[in-house]
């Protein structure tokens, strides 16, 4: 867990309710792409998944998350289902749910990144990530909103790229 300076008993209650979870803590706010970049230099396992104080996640996210991602062909993100929220008249309103279509390839999904007006289909948070593609792709530390598109548009160009780069070495 990446702490981004805060001052409001984070790190103070993990300590005492979540012992096992590692903190990392930011002496002054980096912003996201930091952040994560932060928690995956410090980070050991295989698999990697990114979770920010606003989000929610339903019980079986991670192990459904898992189960799709062992048994998706190599190279292949998996993307959960996701939805935006926000407490209007202390009343909590959900978004409509964010996934891509299954008949997409990942060049019209590629193609919804570049274009503004594409509806959005895949959040960060809902995505379960390999630890050894952050060895080539990294969080933009730059970008303070929007970043989860530009990780996700490299992701797919590195996949991409990897693809093509085993098609023509078998060939």
């Amino acid at each position: 867990m990446v702490d981004e300076a805060s001052t409001d008993g984070t790190v103070a209650m993990l300590e005492r309710d979540w012992p096992n979870v590692k903190v990392v803590r930011n002496a002054t706010p980096r912003g996201p792409g930091a952040a994560r970049n932060v928690g995956i230099a410090h980070s050991t396992g295989d698999w990697l998944f990114f979770w920010d104080d606003d989000d929610l996640m339903h019980r079986d996210h991670l192990a459904e998350l898992i189960k799709a991602t062992l048994t998706a062909p190599a190279n292949h993100l998996v993307a959960g289902r996701a939805r935006a929220f926000a407490v209007v008249a202390g009343k909590t309103v959900l978004s409509p749910v964010i996934c891509p279509p299954a008949e997409r390839s990942d060049a019209e999904t590629l193609a919804g990144f570049v274009d503004p007006g594409s509806p959005r289909t895949i959040v960060h948070s809902a995505m379960l990530w390999p630890r050894k593609l952050f060895d080539t792709v990294k969080w933009d530390e730059e970008l303070l909103f929007y970043e989860d598109f530009d990780i996700c548009g490299q992701a797919i160009l590195a996949g991409r790229s990897e693809e093509h780069t085993s098609e023509l070495q078998s060939h």
